[in-house]
């Protein structure tokens, strides 16, 4: 018996049969510019699928779309200025006005500018700052036109008023005045002529006429929480109740501090 044809397993079946076999189909890497001329599907373990005609890439893929950021910016810069931390406040209440407070998301936000909802945060870091900007919005919207010449009374019912009317018309936002606090940047040039035109006219401290403001501003949206707190949607009674409520609610309380802060 010849030994290197044992050791070859030519001439013992035995021994033959106990050499591994090869897989069948084994896979072959080639280089990619053989691989561009084999047929096949392009996935699993066969060959790959000829590259279609201006692929420089073999794992590069059309994404169906093309997204113009000249032609975005463009929409932003004309809707809403330049974006930044304001003109995101105008496209919030916007969108607060149009949808409620429940339609406000920063996704609906970034479709609303026409940009993704991630370019926001580079502005507006998280939602809690978006209310906030909002809330300040309605503050300075509603004490623009205060008056610090007019008496005490007179002052804190034209505050009342016109925080109403703002809220009037941005009803969604009503939600956000009750919930989110009022920036100390908004309040730090009405506290002079606030505090000069109460303490003229009422026997109180600084504090004491401070708190009387704000309880002003809390009664007031909380009124309107009640009238406006599920915007869109329309209020559950008239307007004529709303404005009766009001003017009760108002009246009794300036009332109130007439009776026990007055001067005279």
């Amino acid at each position: 018996m010849d030994v290197r044809a044992v050791r070859a397993g030519a001439a013992d079946p035995r021994r033959a049969r106990l050499r591994p076999r090869r897989r069948r189909g084994r896979r072959v890497r080639l280089p990619d510019a053989a691989l561009d001329q084999q047929p096949g599907p392009g996935r699993g373990r066969g060959p790959r699928a000829v590259r279609p005609a201006g692929r420089t890439h073999p794992r590069a893929r059309p994404t169906g779309f093309r997204i113009d950021f000249n032609t975005v910016r463009i929409r932003v810069v004309a809707a809403y200025g330049e974006l930044n931390a304001a003109a995101i406040q105008a496209a919030a209440l916007a969108l607060v006005d149009e949808k409620g407070y429940t339609g406000l998301s920063m996704r609906n936000l970034g479709t609303q500018l026409g940009v993704t909802a991630a370019s926001l945060y580079y502005h507006v870091p998280n939602r809690v700052t978006l209310l906030r900007l909002l809330a300040d919005r309605i503050a300075t919207e509603a004490t623009a036109r205060l008056d610090p010449a007019l008496g005490w009374r007179d002052l804190l019912l034209s505050l009342a008023r016109d925080l109403r009317r703002t809220l009037a018309a941005h009803p969604g936002a009503t939600v956000i005045v009750a919930t989110q606090d009022v920036s100390p940047e908004v309040w730090e040039p009405l506290v002079p002529p606030l505090l000069a035109s109460l303490r003229a006219g009422l026997d109180v401290s600084d504090d004491v006429a401070l708190l009387l403001a704000q309880s002003v501003y809390v009664l007031v949206t909380g009124l309107a929480l009640a009238e406006f707190g599920d915007a869109p949607e329309p209020p559950a009674a008239p307007s004529g109740f709303y404005d009766a409520w009001f003017d009760v609610a108002v009246t009794t309380f300036l009332d109130g501090i007439a009776a026990r802060y007055s001067r005279e």
